[in-house]
């Protein structure tokens, strides 16, 4: 790679066995802008992390390695999709390789992965299916309760309730019209025993 390529991203790896043991402090008092993996231990490499840098313009080689360097770190390389990189440092899309949790990435300087891990459209249908069946399949279930639900067993669903008010409208409206629905069968069954 020449000198002249230039890129706002860039990615190398950190072994800890070489990089300081305060690598996190110097990221973050440098003012740097990025995220890395956990710390993968796989059977046939050395245990390292993926570190990612993002940055307000685009930098060259040069530039980069005078970061990496400090922290002992690989040579840098461009990153050319920042969404397929930060999913591969958890192995998201690589089942047969060691699985993390998006959470422990760790993010530095205001960068955010939240929007890589967001569930597809077709997941988030999937998730409201489910999560009106449960409301259907639970009539005196109540909205504190549902989120209550969502807290304890079903973080996916929560996503659901806090991403999007219409969504979060067609739910409270469900299960408001669910529970007057009830409230009148139980009305008429009364009135017909009496």
């Amino acid at each position: 790679m020449s000198d002249s390529e230039r890129s706002r991203t860039w990615c190398f790896i950190l072994y800890p066995e070489s990089a300081p043991a305060d690598f996190d402090s110097i990221l973050r008092e440098s003012m740097l802008v990025g995220c890395y993996s956990p710390l993968h231990t796989p059977n046939d490499k050395k245990p390292h992390y993926h570190c990612l840098l993002s940055f307000g313009s685009k930098k060259s080689l040069s530039q980069v390695s005078a970061i990496t360097s400090a922290l002992n770190g690989t040579i840098p390389f461009i990153v050319h999709d920042v969404k397929q990189m930060t999913r591969y440092f958890v192995h998201a899309d690589n089942p047969d390789k060691q699985q993390f949790d998006s959470n422990s990435i760790t993010c530095f300087g205001g960068f955010s992965i939240d929007k890589f891990f967001a569930p597809s459209l077709a997941d988030k249908s999937s998730l409201f299916r489910d999560l009106m069946s449960f409301i259907r399949d639970n009539p005196d279930l109540l909205y504190c309760d549902l989120v209550d639900v969502c807290l304890d067993s079903f973080p996916e669903w929560l996503y659901l309730l806090q991403s999007n008010l219409a969504v979060n409208k067609v739910i409270t409206e469900y299960m408001f019209s669910r529970s007057r629905k009830f409230d009148s069968v139980i009305k008429k069954n009364h009135d017909k025993h009496n």
